[in-house]
Parts: C-alpha cells; sequence; structure tokens
C-alpha cells in the first residue's frame, strides 16, 4: 500500500503544471468537457483574471509549463502578468493558449499584437450567410453560428496539430476574426473561413470594407518557436464549450438541394488535438542518439577524419507518446545531415532504417578544417530538430598519398624531359668543336 501511495506521488509530481485563467467561476461548469481533460492530463491550477495573486514567472523562471488564458473580455490582468509577461514566459519554453470572443478585451487585444496577432473592432462577430446553424439562427438573425466543411478549413499537412484526417464539419460560434502579421514567419492558420465569412457588427448594415473577409479571417492559428515554444490563438471560445461540444450534428439550409442538411459536428476531435498539440503533447520529437565512424570496418576511429574518407552516420530519434518516450515509426518525414562549415558542405537526406534508426554515408570533402555534423528538421506541426557535434578534418600526411599521383604525370614528364634535354646538350658542347679559320684555308 506504501509503495503503490509512493508510485502514485511520483507519477503525479512528474505531471507538467498548467495555469488556466478564467474570468469568472461559472466557466468551470460551462467548459468542463474540456477542462476534465485537462485535469487527467496535468497539474492543473485554476486562477481568476484579476487575481491579485496571479503569477507566471517568479525569479525569471516559469512556474508552469503550460498556461490557457480563458478570459476573452479582461481589459487588465491581475498580479504581476502584463502582456511582457506572458512573452517571457514563452521564451523561457513555455506554452500558451489564448482563447478570444466578440467581446474581446485590451488585455487580449495587446496579447495577440505581441506575437503578431491581430483582431477584428471589439462587438464585431465572424458571419457567414452559408451553412449557418439554422435552428439556432431562428432565435437570433446574425448568421454568427455557423459550420465549415473540413476540407475547406484545414491547413494541408497539419496532421500532428489538428490528428488524421475524418473531420465532418467545425461549428464556430461568436468569433472574432484574426489576421496573422505577415512579418511573423512562425505563425500559420490551423482553421480559416471559407470565402463566404465576412466579419462586421451584428444586424447593422456594412458601411466600408470589413478588416478581414474570406479565407483572410483566421479562426485557429499556431506559432512555434525556436525554442520549441507553441502558441494558440483561437478567436472562439465559446466553441469549445459544452454546449457545443456536445451538439452531435448541425443543421443548415442546403441551397443546391433546396432543402434542410445535417453535417457532423467534429468540434470535439478538434479541441482535443489542437490541445494536445499546444501543451507540446504531439508532435513532439528529440534526437536520442547519435553515432558516426568511418566505413573501414577495420579501423573504427571516430575522433577525426581525414579529407575523402567514407563515413557512415547513425541517428536515434524518438517520439512523446502517451507520456512516454518511444521510437519513431517508418513514416517519420525526411530527417536532414548538413557537414557544415561556415556553410554546409554536403546535405543529404537520411535512410529510415525503422525503429527510430536514420542512416547516412557520404564521402568527407576535400577540404580540411572544422565541420559540425548537423541533424535537422523543419516540418509544420513538429518540433524543430537540431542537433549539432563537433569533428575535425585533417589534410593526409605524407605517408598517405600515392607513390604516383595520375595528375602528377604531365610534371613527372616535363622532368624527365628537361633530364634528357640537358644530357643532349651537355653532349653536344661537350664533343663538338668548330674547325679553325687556317684548317679550313690549308
Amino acid at each position: 500500500m506504501i509503495l503503490h501511495a509512493l508510485l502514485l506521488g511520483a507519477a503525479f509530481a512528474a505531471r507538467a503544471k498548467m495555469l488556466v485563467v478564467l474570468e469568472n467561476d461559472r466557466m468551470k461548469e460551462q467548459y468542463s468537457s474540456v477542462l476534465n481533460q485537462l485535469n487527467g492530463k496535468f497539474e492543473t491550477h485554476y486562477k481568476l483574471a484579476d487575481d491579485a495573486d496571479l503569477h507566471l514567472v517568479k525569479y525569471g523562471k516559469n512556474i508552469y509549463q503550460n498556461a490557457v488564458i480563458m478570459a476573452p473580455s479582461t481589459e487588465q490582468f491581475g498580479g504581476d502578468v502584463t502582456t511582457k509577461t506572458f512573452v517571457e514566459f514563452t521564451q523561457n519554453g513555455g506554452n500558451l493558449m489564448v482563447f478570444a470572443s466578440s467581446n474581446i478585451g485590451d488585455a487580449i487585444r495587446e496579447l495577440g499584437a505581441e506575437f503578431g496577432i491581430e483582431y477584428d473592432e471589439t462587438g464585431t462577430k465572424v458571419m457567414s450567410h452559408m451553412n449557418y446553424d439554422y435552428e439556432r439562427d431562428q432565435l437570433q438573425h446574425d448568421h454568427s453560428r455557423f459550420s465549415l466543411k473540413a476540407s475547406d478549413s484545414f491547413l494541408g499537412g497539419s496532421e500532428p496539430i489538428v490528428g488524421p484526417p475524418g473531420y465532418a464539419s467545425l461549428l464556430i460560434d461568436n468569433a472574432v476574426a484574426m489576421k496573422i502579421d505577415k512579418k511573423n514567419t512562425l505563425a500559420f492558420p490551423i482553421v480559416k473561413c471559407n470565402s463566404y465569412c465576412y466579419s462586421w457588427f451584428p444586424n447593422e448594415p456594412i458601411s466600408e470594407y470589413p478588416m478581414a473577409v474570406g479565407r483572410d479571417i483566421s479562426l485557429l492559428a499556431g506559432i512555434q518557436l525556436r525554442n520549441n515554444a507553441r502558441i494558440v490563438f483561437a478567436s472562439s471560445l465559446s466553441m469549445f464549450s459544452n454546449k457545443l461540444i456536445r451538439q452531435k450534428f448541425v443543421t443548415y439550409w442546403d441551397n443546391n438541394k433546396n432543402e434542410h442538411a445535417r453535417y457532423q459536428n467534429s468540434v470535439s476531435k478538434l479541441a482535443m488535438h489542437v490541445f494536445a498539440w499546444g501543451s507540446n503533447n504531439s508532435g513532439t520529437f528529440r534526437i536520442s542518439g547519435f553515432q558516426h565512424k568511418l566505413l573501414d570496418k577495420e579501423n573504427s576511429r571516430n575522433d577525426f577524419y581525414y579529407i575523402n574518407e567514407e563515413i557512415e552516420v547513425v541517428a536515434f530519434v524518438e517520439e512523446y507518446v502517451d507520456d512516454n518516450w518511444e521510437p519513431t515509426s517508418l513514416t517519420f518525414p525526411q530527417l536532414w545531415l548538413d557537414f557544415h562549415r561556415l556553410d554546409p558542405f554536403i546535405r543529404i537526406p537520411f535512410a529510415n532504417e525503422g525503429g527510430g534508426k536514420f542512416r547516412a554515408t557520404f564521402k568527407v570533402p576535400d577540404t580540411y578544417g572544422v565541420f559540425n555534423f548537423i541533424i535537422w528538421q523543419t516540418k509544420l506541426g513538429h518540433t524543430y530538430i537540431e542537433h549539432k557535434q563537433q569533428i575535425t578534418v585533417r589534410p593526409l600526411r605524407h605517408d598517405m598519398y600515392e607513390r604516383f599521383i595520375a595528375s602528377a604525370y604531365p610534371y613527372y614528364f616535363s622532368s624527365f624531359s628537361m633530364m634528357l634535354g640537358v644530357t643532349l646538350m651537355s653532349f653536344a658542347i661537350l664533343y663538338h668543336r668548330d674547325v679553325s679559320p687556317a684548317k679550313k684555308n690549308n
């Protein structure tokens, strides 16, 4: 019994800490479906946005590994938390998830601006006159709850973020339009609107061009920093509420068939995968081992190499799955190897041999100096992989060159031709004598 308690305590102590910032206490019940999943995965701590005891960073170190901000209308955070605090939190490696809504406050707006996310004005909503929730719109004629087909919304190649295919439709509600600053090259859209969406004040005539329309509107955006800290911005908090997650179908008017139609709601699946990716529990990889040696089986030297030698490089990659590190599968994307000295002299892909083992062979360039082995991969949704190891490349010793170098044959020929020329000239000088004029007259 004591051993069981100790093991349980050790397992709990190993769980990552997550801070959930709420706007009010009622939100624990309104969003219990999502929060219960987080409670089972993390050591969650709940704070109100205006709590005087709200802290993220202490003495330059993060108190929590993850932070979820579910307070869209907050004007100012409590304690010592400001927008700069969140920047420091992510620079220290913390993961951040921020949820907004149409009644967005200045605190969330300024937080988004720090990471290159621009929100539309407070009170505006993303609306669509196509595929809107017909049953709900009978009561509120603003078309602000609508569905999106997954094929029109998801960013290609983002399976680590949104999970495997199989989405039918996403139910969007009370969302504020987001735009990603083009200067932020680390940010990318996860879910975008279709061409029928626009952002404006509900039930008001449009007097000017909206801030964003169509596919320029991002509903879910992701950022992965160079230190692999992840940030997720969601334009709709109510999209993840119990009411919408538990709604299995969406009813809308199909203009093509001129009748009501129903789509399955896939918000629950999206929430599960996005929270997993945003907390670094999905698409997380690491280099667990690295070896290099000569291809020559009789010589296992690997502390330095000579020019033009054949080298074999082996790397082992692991993936974080269900709280454990496991070898990657054969479906792992391309892994690259650079042999680098100021610039890459060689860049080749690894061959995936299965079981997390990757192998590559190459010939050392005919240039000596201090080089680096660099193993790297940059793929959307995956952690940035970069592993460096320094190695020295030496020129050949004086006794390692060939006896006769093929490229030196012209010099050999010129040397022997010169020797032959000197011999002939010497013979001519020694044995040739001019006849004197007197002897010529006689």
